[in-house]
């Protein structure tokens, strides 16, 4: 049994061997290049990858395979943006096969220079070269990456662009739906929806479903009784609750009789980072001013508690934080208070709140900041006719 099987080793042996050989010699007959998928290339053609193939081996037709570098056509051709993978290889009727996967674009995206590239679903950057019309979204706006033919975008704001535009192109309805992204001077994702005249606020790229999924129930129980023309904007960023402006109004509503949550703070603290949210809130005529601070920008809410507990969100502002906070701490607090100051006017304005009543925030914890002279800092907030004043 033991012979049998080494006779049989031999041979196999023997047999690959002159396969090998006969293989190295064979001269190859032609080539067949296929682009995946078929029939939808955007970027690829024959002609251009022949260009490519010519330009590492030269025309393989007739010579013999042993003369032609496939690792290295294989290396160069999987180097072009467009290609996501390249697979070579010379057939047994001596064909040399080319099957190219081509990279399936997401978005459009046009920087602050006016370069145009697009994103796959990896991030990779594909020069816009293509005359054929590509049915995506279509990114501008505050989008400051250089376009890199060949790779993967990077920071915050494009991965916050790219996830939005991976989860609308999964979808069906929203892929209908949606056909320019826009990147506010906040990095905030804003989507232009075919139908309607209204702005989808998405914020960030995280918990994508929940902030869709909220929007979805907003397109089903609001806008399918008051039209689709009634707002202007409407806000997903916070998943407890969707705001939308109406159109001609600088009012904000509330969508859904839900409780405000991480917006409503309305002092600094800052012991270890700027995440840990607080609750404390001064209240005049039911009458609620807010603040969130972040790492790139404060935002401000003013709110009416109503007599049921809930609070009916009046007025919304932001403005950047400009350096005044960095990784969870307060690095300089004038730029810290410009910002609070800013975004707080603008909430009390677009609010409608009645401009002579005093709003009085006394925090009753200390600002703790990076700095030694502040840290024992008290800061009383008030807000009248339209001033904020800190001591």
């Amino acid at each position: 049994m033991v012979a049998m099987l080494l006779v049989l080793l031999v041979a196999v042996s023997i047999f690959w061997s002159a396969i090998s050989k006969t293989a190295k010699n064979r001269l190859v007959e032609s080539m067949e290049i296929t682009i995946l998928p078929q029939g939808k290339a955007l970027f690829l053609s024959n002609s251009i990858l022949t260009d490519s193939i010519q330009s590492v081996i030269g025309n393989p037709t007739g010579r013999s395979a042993a003369d032609l570098n496939i690792q290295k056509l294989e290396a160069r051709l999987n180097k072009i943006p467009a290609v996501k993978k390249a697979e070579v290889y010379i057939a047994l009727d001596g064909v040399l096969k080319v099957k190219i996967e081509e990279r399936t674009p997401i978005v459009l995206v046009s920087n602050t220079r006016g370069e145009e590239f697009y994103l796959d679903t990896q991030g990779v950057m594909i020069p816009n070269s293509t005359p054929k019309f590509c049915d995506v979204l279509v990114a501008t706006g505050n989008i400051r990456n250089l376009m890199a033919s060949g790779k993967i975008i990077a920071g915050e704001t494009a991965r916050n662009l790219l996830a939005v535009a991976k989860f609308v192109a999964a979808d069906s309805l929203w892929n209908m739906q949606f056909q320019q992204l826009y990147v506010d001077n906040y990095n905030d994702v804003i989507l232009i929806p075919r139908v309607g005249k209204h702005s989808i606020v998405v914020g960030n790229g995280a918990n994508l479903p929940e902030k869709f999924g909220n929007l979805r129930l907003f397109y089903d129980q609001g806008l399918k009784s008051t039209g689709w023309d009634r707002y202007k904007s409407v806000d997903i960023s916070n998943l407890n609750q969707v705001v939308g402006t109406r159109s001609g109004q600088e009012s904000v509503q509330k969508s859904e009789d839900k409780s405000i949550k991480a917006t409503v703070d309305n002092y600094i603290k800052t012991k270890n980072n700027l995440n840990t949210i607080t609750k404390n809130m001064a209240i005049n005529n039911n009458i609620i001013v807010g603040l969130d601070i972040g790492t790139t920008k404060v935002c401000a809410i003013v709110g009416q508690m109503a007599e049921n507990g809930k609070i009916n969100v009046l007025g919304m502002g932001k403005a950047p934080s400009q350096g005044g906070v960095s990784r969870g701490m307060v690095a300089n607090v004038a730029k810290a208070v410009t910002a609070i100051q800013t975004a707080v006017e603008e909430a009390i304005k677009q609010s409608q709140v009645g401009m002579d009543a005093d709003l009085t925030v006394l925090d009753k914890n200390l600002l703790k900041a990076s700095k030694e002279e502040i840290r024992k800092a008290k800061v009383v907030r008030t807000i009248r006719s339209g001033k904020t004043v800190f001591e």
